[in-house]
């Protein structure tokens, strides 16, 4: 079975008694949980953003006659504080009323609380299946109702019929699983070489430093946090290649079945997942490689900007349609629209001026830092190497050139707009290291998006050609 690890299980209960044998059932297979007893005062400060499984009482007004009015609000109020809206997570009803009021239930996640609705169908499970009451004279103690280990059986199959009805989610379960297991497994390595010295706290500060200088090197300055921080980058990459070797033995998933290619997968959700995928988005002022800087308006009518959309345009079909515009059928030839414009030259400028024009509108100009990481880190660079682009709005995407020289990125999103990042290798050049010292990105490449770039010029550079007669 998957179960959510690192505190991803919530138990919402006003009675901290009927819901320790729970607690105590999930901590025997060290499946850690947080427990709130529903009241404003004790809820948390901030939304927990990794909810995966949420045990719900029914009735949560201290033990009073079960009113829905008045648990309906309680529950809107801890389920609001508690999860993050749009979060993938199963809810079991908890209770010993769980037939009354459950379809009012459902229905609350259908309307008030639909952005907090669970991503399975709500599962009922009673607590007289998990706990007795044993009552000696006025005193009440919960007890399990079955052992531990029938008691977290009971549970498994309670989680594994939630999975069931959304299979999906136990890959995102197993995912999350095994990077909290591999991090404590990079943590203890790393804590382990310090082990037997006489001062520990010490000798891990000196590895951070030597973990940072290693990949920053002459970057590197004396500024603490800043030395925590490029540690933990290689932290990442450490954690990287733990995930897959653990991933390559296999995560013996067992739930999830019949992952078929999609339907439909239109370009827009493509575009959202590439933007995930190909671009960091931060505020910081410096100069980095794979840095995008947006292009000021009064900048892009001079060079180089001025000539990027006339050099990356798809000559044929602007000619097409240019003929097409003035002659009532098409053309039977190539030599025949080649006719028509060398007659019509005047009329074709304006043509595809006003084509430019509408691709300008749509699109933003931006300079992308291209310089290799290696002369960053060892401060080696002695000018920022840099390629202006255009993001070319999708819905120009016709025109867009088919050239080596060009380099046209998968479609992304920004600001609720689809572009194609589209570079003219051609215009490839190098600026003063400072000109962008105290800009902000538009955006920064992931490392794999940098160094495609980065290859791509290599080859477009490294073209020896042949002399040859054609």
């Amino acid at each position: 079975m998957i179960l959510p690890k690192n505190g991803r299980v919530i138990i919402i209960d006003d009675v901290h008694k009927q819901a320790m044998p729970l607690i105590l059932a999930l901590s025997k297979y060290n499946i850690s949980s947080t427990y709130f007893d529903a009241k404003k005062e004790n809820l948390p400060v901030e939304k927990i953003k990794d909810v995966r499984v949420v045990f719900l009482d029914l009735n949560l007004n201290s033990g009073q006659q079960l009113n829905w009015e008045t648990e309906k609000s309680i529950i809107q109020q801890n389920i609001i504080a508690i999860i993050s809206p749009n979060t993938p997570y199963l809810l079991f009803v908890w209770s010993v009323n769980e037939g009354v009021h459950f379809e009012d239930l459902k229905g609350l996640f259908e309307n008030e609380l639909r952005e907090y609705k669970p991503i399975a169908p709500l599962i009922k499970m009673e607590k007289d299946q998990i706990f007795k009451q044993d009552i000696e004279g006025d005193s009440i103690e919960w007890n399990l109702a079955n052992s531990i280990e029938e008691t977290f059986s009971l549970i498994e199959n309670k989680i594994n019929e939630g999975l069931s009805k959304i299979d999906s989610l136990e890959v995102i379960l197993a995912w999350e699983n095994i990077v909290n297991e591999s991090s404590s497994e990079i943590t203890n390595e790393i804590s382990l070489l310090t082990s037997g010295k006489a001062n520990q706290n010490e000798e891990l500060k000196y590895i951070y430093f030597k973990l940072a200088e290693s990949m920053w090197g002459r970057q590197l300055n004396s500024n603490t946090n800043e030395i925590a921080e490029k540690a933990i980058n290689v932290f990442n990459n450490l954690l990287i290649d733990k995930l897959e070797f653990k991933i390559n033995k296999g995560l013996n998933l067992y739930l999830i079945n019949n992952i078929t290619p999609p339907k439909t997968f239109s370009d827009f959700d493509k575009a959202i997942f590439n933007t995930k995928l190909l671009l960091n988005f931060h505020d910081k002022e410096g100069v980095f490689p794979g840095n995008c800087y947006e292009i000021l308006a009064e900048e892009i009518n001079k060079p180089p900007y001025s000539g990027l959309i006339a050099d990356s345009l798809l000559i044929p079909l602007v000619n097409q349609e240019f003929y097409n515009s003035l002659n009532a059928s098409p053309a039977e030839t190539d030599d025949q629209i080649k006719e028509f414009k060398d007659s019509h030259r005047k009329e074709y400028a304006q043509f595809e001026k006003s084509i430019r024009d509408a691709v300008k509108k749509e699109a933003k100009y931006v300079l992308i830092e291209v310089s290799p990481m290696c002369d960053f880190a060892q401060k080696k660079w002695k000018l920022s190497r840099v390629c202006p682009a255009i993001l070319w709005n999708y819905n120009q995407k016709k025109y867009i050139a088919k050239s080596d020289n060009l380099y046209v990125s998968p479609l992304i999103l920004l600001s609720d707009q689809y572009y194609h990042m589209v570079i003219d290798l051609r215009y490839f050049t190098s600026i003063p290291l400072d000109q962008y010292k105290t800009a902000i990105p538009l955006f920064n490449l992931k490392h794999s998006f940098l160094t495609d770039i980065q290859s791509y010029l290599s080859r477009h550079t490294n073209r020896p050609g042949i002399t040859s007669l054609l």
